[in-house]
């Protein structure tokens, strides 16, 4: 294998990522850096108590008071409480963006392990965006 060339989860060598297939994995530190990268949006939402909330794919998440901003960084959790806290984590840059009247967060998801299923009806709280940056 040669600098720059990565390897498909099929293990064949390619020299560009863009030559890899949706959903297949890239091997080496490349995989590590696409999957720190803070690049999904996280939409805010109202809890039913004026609170902000972060939305994504029928997830809700809650910041964590009792988590400090490292570095720009924030960490908040899945807002579920049934059958014990859910797992569910996302870490989002703290800084707010707005998309006409759309705020969100950038953020990546830092444990996907939800207890429980997406909320259907909160799903719809999705979106593309495009960047201009």
């Amino acid at each position: 294998m040669n600098i720059g060339e990565e390897i498909s989860d099929e293990g064949e060598v390619v020299s560009d990522i863009s030559e890899i297939k949706e959903g297949e994995i890239i091997a080496g530190d490349q995989q590590n850096v696409m999957e720190n990268e803070y690049n999904l949006e996280f939409v805010e939402v109202k809890s039913g108590r004026g609170r902000s909330l972060l939305s994504r794919l029928g997830f809700e998440y809650y910041f964590e008071n009792e988590s400090r901003t490292m570095e720009g960084v924030e960490y908040w959790r899945c807002v579920k409480r049934s059958n014990g806290y859910c797992t569910g984590r996302i870490h989002v840059l703290a800084e707010w963006r707005q998309l006409n009247e759309i705020r969100y967060k950038l953020g990546k998801i830092a444990n996907a392990a939800h207890n429980h299923p997406a909320d259907p009806e909160k799903q719809s709280v999705c979106f593309d965006l495009t960047f201009n940056d």
